[in-house]
């Protein structure tokens, strides 16, 4: 079975090297922090969790540059089967197992705009959000959402269900301000809001079942330059067996 387990972002430290170049009385004490968009698993035998979501991913972000730790370590799969992914998805990690029902056809690779950019910020140094920058002048960031509503009654099977929020998720970094970033859910818009250069994110409440889950990147004249849409719609009820939690996320285009 392969195993991805996490990717580890090294700022001014890099310990293998250091600690051969340095004596023991040189090695200080290194801080660690984690990043992780959310947990979500549905294994059944009091193995269904639910670790809050929605705009930890980019809160982590902003807490990594204030506090400055030695290392960042972005949690991508921790253990096989938690919802935290954001790298290619395996069939071989999951063989044999129910994981599947709620994690295939669910890519996260659209997290991958917000990280990159990050990693880039917090080497460099970076002290806050707005210092996250896209690599070019486009925006970029990603969109994201549960596709079943928290009301669902197979809800309550979930271990810590009561911290769901029924939201449109997004995150986007700006080259500058002047933007606004609207955001739809079954193609009615819940809100809007004017952008500032960096990382700008927001969890909309007013998700609602059906399809046309998306946001907009709207310049100053008032022209779409960038939009994430969903392609899973929202349901009520579970269909089947499996009340899946897990995040749809798409990234900007």
């Amino acid at each position: 079975m392969r195993a991805l387990t996490s990717v580890v972002v090294v700022g001014a430290l890099s310990s293998p090297a250091l600690s051969a170049a340095l004596s023991p009385l040189q090695l200080r004490a290194v801080a660690g922090q984690a990043v992780s968009s959310f947990q979500f698993k549905y294994l059944g035998s009091g193995q269904d969790w639910y670790r809050i979501g929605e705009v930890n991913l980019p809160q982590r972000f902003e807490q990594v540059l204030a506090l400055k730790p030695d290392l960042a370590e972005l949690i991508t799969w921790n253990d096989a089967g938690e919802g935290h992914y954001i790298g290619n998805f395996f069939q071989e990690q999951i063989a044999g197992s129910t994981i599947g029902d709620y994690a295939n056809g669910f890519d996260h690779t659209g997290w991958q705009q917000l990280v990159t950019p990050f990693i880039k910020a917090y080497k460099s140094g970076a002290t806050s959000g707005s210092q996250i920058l896209p690599p070019g002048s486009t925006p970029v960031g990603s969109l994201w959402y549960r596709t079943l509503l928290k009301s669902a009654s197979c809800s309550p099977s979930i271990q810590n269900y009561q911290q769901g929020q029924d939201t449109v998720n997004y995150a986007v970094l700006l080259p500058s301000s002047g933007y606004t970033i609207k955001v739809f859910s079954n193609n009615k818009q819940i809100g809007s809001f004017a952008g500032s250069a960096g990382l700008n994110y927001g969890a909309v409440p007013g998700l609602s079942v059906g399809s046309g889950q998306f946001i907009q990147v709207v310049n100053s004249a008032g022209s779409v330059v960038a939009s994430a849409t969903g392609t899973k719609q929202v349901s009520a009820q579970s269909s089947n067996a499996t009340c899946n939690w897990n995040y749809e996320v798409v990234g900007l285009s």
